[in-house]
């Protein structure tokens, strides 16, 4: 599946011709085409707006996530029979739209991970989380669009989207009448848009056409594009030893985002499963949380310190003494055994 938006309004329809460059053969369809789909309205009395407000913080904001969650189970249901790809042209945020069916289906989970809804909501959101889904989004040239865009990005990959291209169009062209400084500048502000976004394919249009971006769908190979979310964990530089163990070292879990310097960064832990201090590293983007999910070890930890430098974060983890074997303790037990034995 690729996902297709635009920062502005005007961009709806550069965001569709790119997605259908992309993918030649895919089904298009819009999120907006599913708002009377029967699953809103199963969705919607299933989750309750009192527990969708936890999740988006305002009874508007939580009605619309509600609504736009369903539509995009709606729109999974649809592609998932399907042998030609899908792509679904998104009218807002869609690093908002990803979050918030990831919040739903951790709510979920907790409350009625058993029924059939809750199964489809935690496939959608793997999907969407682990890189099955891609996502083209379009800017006009303009700086305030491009401040917008470059957090979205920030916020796709932390989300763990596979960022398929960004596409800055419509330039401004010589024989619409533009100045030469106008068009100068349009071109500057491209250039300064792929230095902050680095690992993303960013392409403008020429001539009034839209490039083509590779789509591992439309190929049948990996995207070029950011690939789903990696974290790199190491042992603490301060350790003594200068490597980490299990019972007394410590790790430092590394993400690198492109964009992240350009967003309102906020980082904390969540656990899910009560008998581990943390499950999941929990990172806000300018109001969009993503769920990093830490593997054994790191969930037998407890996080001590996060920074944030450029685009990249840091967590650093401690061993928690509770969820470690006490070495000592074992060979102490095996000293006596085997004292024991030659008694015997």
């Amino acid at each position: 599946m690729l996902l297709a938006s635009s920062i502005t309004p005007s961009g709806a329809l550069w965001a569709e011709s790119a997605a259908r460059k992309a993918m030649p053969t895919a089904h298009v369809v819009d999120l907006g085409d599913f708002s009377d789909h029967p699953l809103v309205g199963e969705f919607s009395e299933s989750f309750s707006v009192t527990g969708a407000s936890r999740v988006s913080g305002d009874l508007a904001r939580a009605t619309a996530s509600v609504r736009r969650t369903a539509m995009m189970l709606a729109a999974f249901d649809v592609a998932d029979p399907r042998v030609d790809p899908t792509v679904v042209v998104v009218d807002g945020s869609v690093p908002e739209l990803v979050s918030d069916a990831c919040s739903f289906s951790a709510l979920l989970q907790v409350s009625a991970a058993e029924t059939s809804l809750a199964q489809r909501v935690k496939a959608m959101s793997d999907a969407l989380a682990g890189g099955d889904v891609e996502w083209i989004v379009v800017t006009p040239p303009e700086r305030a669009a491009m401040e917008s865009v470059t957090v979205q990005v920030a916020q796709g990959c932390a989300l763990g989207l596979r960022v398929a291209g960004v596409l800055v169009a419509p330039m401004p062209r010589k024989r619409d009448g533009w100045p030469k400084k106008i068009r100068r500048s349009a071109r500057g502000l491209v250039e300064q848009l792929q230095d902050r976004l680095f690992d993303i394919p960013v392409q403008r249009s020429r001539a009034g056409k839209v490039p083509v971006f590779a789509s591992r769908a439309a190929r049948g190979i990996e995207a070029t594009g950011a690939g789903p979310l990696s974290a790199t964990i190491s042992p603490e530089a301060g350790s003594s030893s200068g490597s980490s163990s299990e019972s007394d070292g410590g790790h430092v879990l590394s993400v690198t985002l492109p964009g992240l310097q350009h967003c309102d960064v906020e980082v904390g832990v969540w656990s899910q499963d009560p008998s581990y201090p943390s499950t999941h590293v929990l990172v806000r983007l300018d109001g969009v949380v993503a769920r990093i999910e830490l593997n054994s070890t790191l969930r037998r930890c407890v996080a001590v310190e996060a920074v944030v430098a450029g685009d990249s974060i840091a967590v650093s983890f401690r061993a928690d003494p509770g969820q470690w074997p006490d070495p000592r303790a074992s060979r102490g037990a095996s000293d006596q055994t085997g004292e024991s034995g030659k008694e015997g």
